[in-house]
């Protein structure tokens, strides 16, 4: 018998606006322990930084990332906060810190300005594909002319 197929996977900025819908609900009732909420939260920022970038975000520590982002040229604006986004979320997820619903609000936030960084460099990305791809495919017409 055969399997079914995956269902198709989300590009990277539907999945990360889908997790920040569903998270954004439980920061506006953040009561008891945080932890679950910070965990998530990093998890689908890193996941989303890991599948727009190509490289292994999810296994590197927050100082990791800062630093290989910088490094690669990829670091989101200073409006995303990342560092402070990481920093912030490890205080509470291993420091057992506290956190509020207006730092739950903050940290959704920064990771809304993570989420439109990535959609205009995907955007970018884009337009350049597309235009080498004319650039090419013009060539390869003028050889095609030049043959005849």
């Amino acid at each position: 018998v055969a399997e079914a197929p995956a269902p198709p996977t989300l590009p990277p900025d539907v999945e990360l606006e889908a997790a920040l819908a569903a998270l954004a609900a439980r920061a506006a009732s953040l009561d008891g322990d945080p932890r679950p909420f910070f965990t998530d939260l990093t998890h689908a920022a890193k996941r989303f930084l890991e599948r727009h970038l190509g490289e292994p975000v999810l296994e590197w520590t927050t100082f990791e990332t800062v630093r290989r982002l910088r490094e690669l040229g990829a670091e989101p604006p200073r409006e995303a906060a990342l560092p402070e986004l990481l920093a912030g979320a490890d205080r509470v997820k291993f420091g057992r810190a506290g956190a509020t619903h207006d730092e739950a609000g903050r940290a959704l936030a920064s990771a809304r300005h993570l989420l439109a960084w990535g959609r205009v460099r995907m955007a970018a990305r884009a337009a350049a594909e597309k235009a080498a791809e004319r650039a090419a495919a013009k060539g390869e017409a003028k050889a095609a002319g030049r043959a005849k």
